[in-house]
């Protein structure tokens, strides 16, 4: 799928949002900048347990009792800065 104004401007209107058709070039650019960076995030190879997790309750409680880290199953904030840390190493060795 090609990104293009057109798609930048039907993205908008789905999502509720009108971009004047002056700005659809920078918003452009600026879309495009994110996928780079999803790119980049995405190439880091991290073991499965440093995925982040997310669980939906009414509650905040998982399937198996409250979430660490507090409600809403955010993440415990020593493994998120251990996957932050090992995603800098590998952003490291990669240059």
């Amino acid at each position: 799928m090609a990104i293009d104004r057109a798609f930048i401007q039907t993205l908008a209107e789905a999502n509720g949002l009108t971009i004047p058709d002056e700005r659809l070039d920078l918003v452009l650019r600026q879309y495009e900048s994110y996928l780079r960076a999803l790119e980049t995030i995405d190439s880091v190879d991290q073991e499965r347990e440093l995925e982040p997790v997310i669980d939906f309750s009414v509650d905040g409680a998982g399937p198996g009792g409250p979430m660490p880290g507090g409600p809403g199953g955010m993440m415990p904030p020593d493994m998120m800065r251990r996957m932050h840390r090992q995603m800098q190493q590998e952003m490291r060795r990669r240059r």
